[in-house]
C-alpha cells in the first residue's frame, strides 16, 4: 500500500511538472506569436523576416528571474548576429560599440528582441535620412553630435579597407573634411554630412550595405526619393 502511494505521488509529481512546462511553452508561444505580430505593424519587417530574426535572437538570449519573456543580448552575442546582418561592420571593436549602444535604445547594457527588429528595420527599411544618421552616429565616437577629423578618418579608412580602394587616406581626409567643413567651425554637423550624400547617392553603398541575414534590400521607392532630392539640390 505505502509503495503505491509513493508511485502515485511520483506520477502526480512528474504529470504536474509535464502540466507546467507545457502551459510555460503555450504561453511562449502565444507571446512570441503577439510579439511578431505587433512588430509587423511597428516595422518594416515581414513575418517571415521577423521570425528568421527570432530564431537567431533565442539561440543567443540569456534569461532571469526578473526578465523572464524572450531574454536579452550581451555585447558579445550582439556582436555573433552582427556579422549577418550588417556584414562590413565585424571587425573594428570601436564600431561595433557605437553600433551597440545605438540599438540599446533605453542604455540598460541589453539588447532585447524588439530592440533589435526595430533597429534594422530602422537601417534597412527607413528613410535615406535615418540610414545617414545611423552611419553619422556609428562614427560619432564622442557623441558630441558632430564629427571631427578624426572620425572623418575613421570612416574613410573603413572606406578604403572595405572596398580595397587606392586612394591617399591623409589627402582624401583633409579635402573632404574641407569640403564638408561649410561653415568652417572646425567639426562637421549632421545637416552638412548629409548633403554629400544628396549629391552624391552612391556614397551610401560605402556605409550601409545590402543585408546578409535575409536579402533585405532598399526599396526601389526608396530610390527615386534619393533621386528626386538630388535634382532638387
Amino acid at each position: 500500500h505505502n509503495m503505491c502511494e509513493i508511485v502515485t505521488e511520483e506520477k502526480v509529481d512528474s504529470l504536474r511538472k509535464q502540466f507546467k512546462n507545457e502551459i510555460i511553452q503555450h504561453d511562449y508561444q502565444q507571446s512570441k506569436t503577439s510579439e511578431i505580430y505587433t512588430l509587423q505593424k511597428q516595422t518594416r519587417l515581414s513575418k517571415k523576416e521577423l521570425e528568421a530574426l527570432f530564431n537567431e535572437f533565442s539561440r543567443l538570449s540569456h534569461k532571469t528571474e526578473d526578465q523572464p519573456g524572450f531574454g536579452f543580448l550581451e555585447f558579445k552575442d550582439f556582436c555573433q548576429i552582427l556579422p549577418k546582418v550588417l556584414p562590413k561592420w565585424k571587425n573594428d571593436e570601436q564600431e561595433l560599440k557605437q553600433i551597440w549602444e545605438i540599438f540599446d535604445t533605453n542604455n540598460d547594457g541589453k539588447v532585447e528582441y524588439k530592440e533589435l527588429t526595430i533597429g534594422l528595420s530602422s537601417l534597412y527599411r527607413g528613410d535615406v535620412q535615418t540610414k545617414l544618421k545611423f552611419c553619422f552616429n556609428v562614427y560619432d565616437f564622442n557623441q558630441n553630435g558632430k564629427l571631427e577629423k578624426n572620425e572623418l578618418r575613421a570612416i574613410l579608412r573603413h572606406v578604403k579597407h572595405t572596398f580595397q580602394l587606392l586612394f591617399n587616406l591623409e589627402k582624401l581626409v583633409e579635402k573632404t573634411f574641407n569640403t564638408l567643413d561649410t561653415d568652417k567651425d572646425g567639426y562637421i554637423s549632421f545637416e552638412e554630412f548629409q548633403k554629400v550624400i544628396y549629391v552624391e547617392p552612391s556614397l551610401m553603398h560605402f556605409f550601409l550595405p545590402p543585408d546578409a541575414f535575409n536579402d533585405w534590400k532598399v526599396e526601389e521607392v526608396e530610390k527615386k526619393q534619393t533621386k528626386q532630392e538630388c535634382e532638387i539640390m
